[in-house]
């Protein structure tokens, strides 16, 4: 309310559903705004997640037909979740939970290119 200080977090989001394709995107990552897309998951089977990084830190996500992941890509992206050049976790989670280091969400990854 008035003099209160707010906090204004909210991540931008949209979802579409069209035949057997559903995704979620969070976030904003427009060209030139990003150095790396990493996909988590099968991107041939269309059931992955990926991720808009700048410099290791999450800019957007988008899961496309996995479920139950949206607040934990949007709690990535509010973190300013960052990875290593090595991999390593400069934040422990909810990272995991996503990308399969916990031994659930995910299935493998690779980089799948540069703008």
């Amino acid at each position: 309310m008035l003099g209160q200080e707010v906090r204004h977090d909210r991540v931008p989001y949209f979802f579409s559903d069209q035949y057997d394709v559903g995704l979620e995107y969070s976030g904003w990552a427009p060209p030139g705004t990003y150095d790396q897309v990493v996909a988590r998951g099968d991107v041939g089977k269309r059931e992955f997640i990926a991720f808009w990084l700048s410099e290791g830190r999450v800019l957007a996500g988008m899961n496309v037909n996995v479920w139950e992941v949206t607040e934990t890509v949007q709690q990535l992206i509010r973190a300013g979740a960052a990875r290593t050049s090595s991999g390593s976790r400069t934040r422990p989670s909810p990272w995991s939970r996503c990308s399969g280091e916990d031994g659930g969400g995910g299935r493998g990854g690779s980089v799948t290119g540069e703008p």
